[in-house]
This record gives structure tokens, sequence and C-alpha cells, in this order.
């Protein structure tokens, strides 16, 4: 709260004799301060949830980029062992074809 709140505030409980307008005056000022008190935190609160959702947001973009990084590796890796045993099929078939036209 600012120093002219707790100025007021002490004029006012240093005589009981004060006027309805210092009175009104000295809520005026204390809803004003209050009110600026809440704002401030509430600021500090949405600059915290904000950097909190960035940084949220930046290791979900981290995760899916490994992710999808991953998954393309599998299906490369996927597609390389089907071509190898494709050839391990054609290779075994061409050796059968070699051992039947032998025993023929």
């Amino acid at each position: 709260m600012d120093q002219s709140v707790f100025q007021t505030l002490l004029a006012a409980l240093n005589g009981f004799a004060v006027d309805n307008a210092r009175y009104v005056y000295l809520v005026a000022v204390l809803v004003v301060a209050i009110v600026r008190q809440v704002m401030k935190m509430f600021s500090g609160w949405l600059e915290r949830l904000s950097r909190e959702q960035e940084s949220v947001k930046r290791e979900f973009d981290e995760l899916r980029d490994y992710t999808l990084g991953e998954l393309r590796a599998m299906n490369e890796l996927r597609a390389d062992i089907e071509e190898r045993r494709f050839e391990k099929m054609q290779e075994l078939r061409d050796r059968l074809t070699k051992i039947e036209s032998k025993i023929n």
C-alpha cells in the first residue's frame, strides 16, 4: 500500500473528530490500494501461468517432434526388415528351385 494511505489512516485514528468527507476519502483510498494490490497479484499469477503455458507448449512440441522422429525411424526399420525378408524368401525359393531341378 502507498505511504499516503498509512498517513491518512493514522490521521484518522489520531482524532475521532474527523468529518464524513474524510472518512469517505479514507475508505476510497483504502479501496483503491486494495484493488491495486489484488490487480498486481492477479497480474503476477497471469504472467506465471503464461510462462508455464509456454514452457509446457515447448516441451510438448519437443516430445511430439521426438516421437515423430522415432516413428519415422521405426517405419524405415520395418521397411528394411520387410525388404530383407523378401530378399531371403527369394533366395530360399531360388535354392529350392535349384534343388528340385537337380532331383528331377
